[in-house]
């Protein structure tokens, strides 16, 4: 299959980290920790939310400093709600000044592999805590993206077109544009091309990715019949459906092949995928009938 996935034979992604107990257990504390103070800053948040809330002056100005800054992914500047509700709330305030150097710390853990991002979402209550505050900091909604990557996940790629087809798993993919760019240098392709003046160019996967959903009532996967079921490049990969516990996705001669800029990645943490097996025709053929409702249903769930 030299067209679908080059890389599957020759070319392994980057090998997961082992985890020592040692930083296991430091990945716990620091977990731990983090949901504690982050709970203990509600109060405040609370505070200076009701205090802005009170100005009058809908936060929406391109004008208004504080909001410029959230843009730009930096903390929005302390302004008159902060100090008031620093002096309602001088205990929840101190929590709250803790929270950056331990989002500093959280954040680089998560970067050692799918192992330490495993040990945050199984700490009790700190993902919902960070997902209802991810608004108050940068890096909380940096950490909420982190700790929303799907990790572990096994994927089956398939052409319908071509009858071929391949099994992967995959950690640490975001969204499906961070699946084409790590399957691209995965197969040696340069994901980051820039222009004669030095700036990055947009980026042009080689296929086009859509939902299983194109499949049915025997829809066209060329050109625009199937626009409805075009991944875009900024979906989740747990929005794709499961067939008995593997993520499911079609592949296609790209109609348009623009995808933006890959390397504006707010999570920062590299893709890895592993490949486990080539489909063949008959494998697909099979497979694919069972899907279309031709022959025996297979067992699917929705995306969890």
């Amino acid at each position: 299959m030299p067209d679908l996935l080059p890389f599957v034979r020759d070319v392994v992604a980057v090998p997961r980290l082992k985890v020592a107990p040692e930083l296991a257990y430091l990945s716990a504390v620091s977990f731990a920790r983090l949901r504690d103070v982050l709970q203990a800053a509600v109060p405040f948040f609370l505070r200076r939310r009701a205090f802005r809330s009170r100005s009058g002056v809908p936060e929406l100005f391109y004008f208004d400093r504080a909001r410029d800054a959230e843009l730009s992914g930096q903390p929005r500047p302390p302004d008159e709600a902060d100090r008031k509700a620093a002096t309602a709330e001088p205990t929840a305030h101190r929590a709250a000044s803790l929270l950056p150097d331990l989002l500093d710390d959280v954040l680089t853990l998560t970067h050692h592999g799918p192992a330490l991002r495993r040990v945050l979402r199984a700490t009790d209550r700190l993902v919902p805590s960070v997902e209802a505050w991810a608004c108050e900091h940068p890096k909380l909604e940096r950490l909420r993206r982190v700790a929303a990557v799907a990790d572990d996940e096994v994927l089956r790629l398939i052409d319908p077109t071509r009858r071929t087809g391949v099994r992967f798993a995959a950690s640490g993919i975001e969204t499906i544009r961070d699946l084409h760019v790590v399957l691209a240098e995965s197969s040696g392709e340069d994901s980051l091309q820039l222009s004669d003046d030095g700036d990055e160019v947009p980026f042009e996967p080689s296929r086009q990715f859509l939902r299983p959903s194109a499949l049915q009532r025997g829809r066209s996967l060329e050109g625009w019949a199937a626009v409805d079921h075009w991944l875009w490049g900024m979906e989740s990969l747990r929005t794709l459906p499961r067939l008995d516990g593997e993520r499911l996705i079609l592949s296609a001669e790209p109609t348009i092949r623009t995808m933006g800029n890959p390397t504006a990645s707010a999570t920062g943490i590299r893709p890895e995928i592993e490949w486990i097996e080539d489909m063949t025709p008959t494998d697909v053929d099979t497979f694919l009938k069972a899907w279309t409702g031709t022959a025996a249903e297979p067992r699917l769930r929705r995306a969890a």
